[in-house]
């Protein structure tokens, strides 16, 4: 078709025959036009928001369920790398050193720690938040090129179920003891916590190496006495050469230790501790020390008293706490 312009096109048009619409005509074709203006439009589904839509959805789904598995998974970690921790610190070992000088054996005592690596003097026992057993601590240490280690020995204590880690000591080094390479004269801060500790002990920033030792509960506490008991270890049963500390002055020969059991509503048993020894503390306190024997008749909750003070004490039945 050859294109026209607006004009030509006008013209053209004149050219065709001319019709007249009938008033019925005209009315149906206006009709038909109302009729198509007012018709709605078939409704047409938004794909794009609907798409948009399900994607939110989708998400508020998959988060939750994405964070507690990676919150599982994180844990599981975790625990896995406390465990592996653990088993790569070994546990101390008790054991003695011994030096031959001038045809005679010169024997540490027990140590406990690695043998031929590191050995510390401690006590008997360690007790949490006790500053009696960890008042005077001696450090040996040793090393396979026998090269001597100097400066200053950091040691740190891990609670391994807490992880808190404190700062035990700093310990200026000397020339080895005993057979030793190097050792060092410190005291510990008492440790804050009952468990098991990961002892490491570094040199200018480098573990030299580590052992895990037990702690136990701390000491009976009646006012200003101490009965020298783990509460781990109060179990039903006789307890003989018990030690009692008690911190005053002018204080008898002999004290009365009582105990009772509300429970069974019996008389209270008295059993005599008396004095073997008198002390000053380095923060100038004065101590008497008693002895003597304790009965726990039952489990369960107890009073004891001392020196018109008193506790409550809780008894384990034998067996439960070892």
């Amino acid at each position: 078709m050859v294109n026209l312009s607006d004009n030509q096109m006008l013209e053209r048009l004149k050219d065709f025959p001319k019709h007249e619409l009938s008033s019925e005509q005209k009315g149906r074709t206006v009709e038909m036009i109302r009729s198509f203006k007012t018709q709605k439009p078939k409704r047409q589904y938004n794909f794009q928001r609907f798409r948009a839509a399900a994607a939110v959805v989708l998400i508020l789904i998959m988060v939750p369920i994405l964070y507690l598995s990676t919150t599982k998974n994180d844990q599981k970690t975790h625990q896995s790398s406390n465990t592996a921790s653990r088993e790569k610190v070994p546990n101390a070992i008790t054991f003695s050193a011994v030096e031959n000088k001038d045809g005679k054996n010169n024997i540490s005592g027990n140590l406990v720690g690695i043998p031929n690596k590191i050995g510390i003097s401690g006590p008997k026992e360690w007790i949490a938040e006790d500053d009696r057993s960890v008042a005077k601590i001696m450090v040996l240490l040793w090393n396979k090129n026998k090269k001597v280690h100097k400066g200053n020995l950091l040691i740190e204590g891990t609670h391994v179920k807490s992880g808190l880690t404190e700062q035990l000591a700093s310990v200026p080094l000397t020339a080895g003891i005993y057979g030793s390479d190097a050792h060092g004269i410190t005291g510990f801060k008492p440790f804050s916590k009952a468990g098991i500790w990961n002892l490491a002990f570094k040199i200018d920033g480098k573990n030299i190496g580590e052992f895990s030792i037990e702690v136990k509960e701390p000491y009976v506490k009646i006012g200003s006495s101490t009965l020298m008991l783990s509460t781990q270890d109060v179990q039903a049963g006789e307890f003989k050469d018990v030690l009692l500390e008690v911190e005053g002055e002018n204080l008898p020969n002999k004290i009365n230790v009582e105990l009772f059991n509300p429970e069974t509503g019996a008389s209270p048993s008295n059993f005599p501790f008396v004095k073997i020894d008198d002390y000053i503390k380095t923060d100038g306190k004065k101590i008497s020390l008693y002895e003597g024997n304790l009965i726990f008749e039952r489990s369960g909750n107890w009073r004891i008293s001392a020196l018109k003070q008193s506790n409550l004490l809780v008894i384990h039945k034998l067996g439960d706490r070892k």
